[in-house]
């Protein structure tokens, strides 16, 4: 996985690469938001024809954890884990674990 920075760069990456929203992040004052670029390599091809659903499901992840619906978070995390070839299986992960420190 590769991790960019930056709404305009990731729209100019979407129409070659599968680009998705990580998290955001303040620095100095500044917004970052954070991509992955997935290599196409990466993507068995089991899933080639499911990305945009699997698309659709890591932006609900995304989503729910913003808006502070960790519940959402973890009836998602098991449809995640595993795809994208395992690349984004480390963000799942700490996610999940934000989601469970934030809940209890």
């Amino acid at each position: 996985m590769q991790i960019i920075f930056g709404k305009d760069v990731a729209e100019q990456l979407r129409s070659r690469y599968v680009v998705l929203e990580l998290e955001s992040f303040t620095v100095n004052d500044t917004q970052l938001d954070a991509y992955c670029v997935v290599p196409a390599e990466k993507i068995p091809m089991n899933e080639v024809s499911l990305v945009e659903n699997n698309k659709d499901l890591h932006q609900q992840f995304v989503d729910s954890y913003k808006f502070n619906k960790f519940h959402e978070c973890k009836t998602l995390y098991p449809q995640l884990k595993g795809l994208w070839g395992n690349e984004l299986d480390s963000f799942y992960d700490t996610i999940l674990n934000k989601c469970s420190s934030s809940s209890t």
